[in-house]
């Protein structure tokens, strides 16, 4: 996959584009190399705030350049939907390289003997000075909009983002309002009863299991979405059947998956 996130291309090659159909193919090409690299980011075992910066900054150029080109209204919902999945999941770097001491923060517990992440080539470009948040965030507004941002889960996050896209406003204010309703708009739990506490997992290790599974979930949800508007009548038999094939063999790997999951729920 071409890894290349040179904002400062994007308007010069949306321009190019011929028609409207051709510019939201492009779009659409863009916005889904971002998602996929903003995924293999976001699962890793420490998410590197620069990388997830350099995302957020290519799927921003793009979103602008898509409504210069005033690509379909869909594909420039689809582009502010992908901007704000870009501005979450930096929050949430953020939150993680200040607990491992990569920026400025009461610690100071880098691990030695790794390999330098992004930011901590940052770091050393600063003279030894550790970067801080106004290194990654633009302005004091949109730093707050990111923290208010960070407090949700991903599944809070993803619901804020699809109803602020289901109303054609996936702005950060629409997506921060939904979030702080969705978080504080619950009533109070009712007591639990009583009873013998079981076992609890290693917290870290679930956290780990649980954001790979969101990440490929929502990887899933795109992929499910771009499958079902393909027109395949061009296909011919051989290609076609091939296909099926993988997928038999995709959907039994994925009813594997579910099924454990169904035992554990038990």
């Amino acid at each position: 996959m071409n890894t290349d996130l040179t904002s400062a291309s994007v308007k010069a090659e949306i321009a190019t584009a011929d028609s409207q159909q051709h510019a939201d193919q492009m779009v659409t090409e863009m916005l889904n190399k971002s998602y996929a690299l903003l995924s293999q980011a976001v699962a890793a075992t420490q998410t590197d705030p620069m990388k997830v910066k350099d995302i957020k900054s290519y799927v921003a150029t793009v979103e602008e350049a898509a409504k210069q080109k005033n690509v379909s209204r869909s594909i420039q919902l689809d582009a502010a939907e992908m901007s704000r999945r870009a501005e979450y999941w930096l929050e949430k770097a953020l939150r993680d390289a200040e607990a491992n001491g990569e920026l400025v923060t009461r610690a100071d517990n880098n691990p030695s003997g790794k390999a330098k992440s992004d930011t901590q080539a940052l770091n050393e470009s600063l003279g030894g000075k550790k970067p801080s948040r106004a290194d990654f965030v633009g302005s004091y507004r949109e730093g707050a909009d990111l923290a208010k941002m960070g407090a949700a889960t991903p599944d809070q996050f993803e619901q804020a983002n699809r109803e602020a896209r289901a109303e054609n406003n996936p702005s950060r204010a629409n997506v921060v309002r939904k979030i702080q309703k969705i978080i504080h708009g619950k009533g109070k739990p009712e007591p639990a009863t009583p009873q013998v506490e079981p076992a609890r997992p290693d917290p870290r290790k679930q956290a780990k299991v649980m954001r790979a599974i969101e990440v490929n979930l929502l990887d899933l949800d795109n992929t499910a979405t771009i499958f079902q508007n393909l027109d395949v009548s061009s296909l011919d038999t051989d290609t076609a059947s091939h296909y099926a094939e993988q997928l038999t063999e995709s959907i039994k790997a994925l009813n594997k998956f579910k099924n454990q999951l169904r035992k554990v729920a038990k």
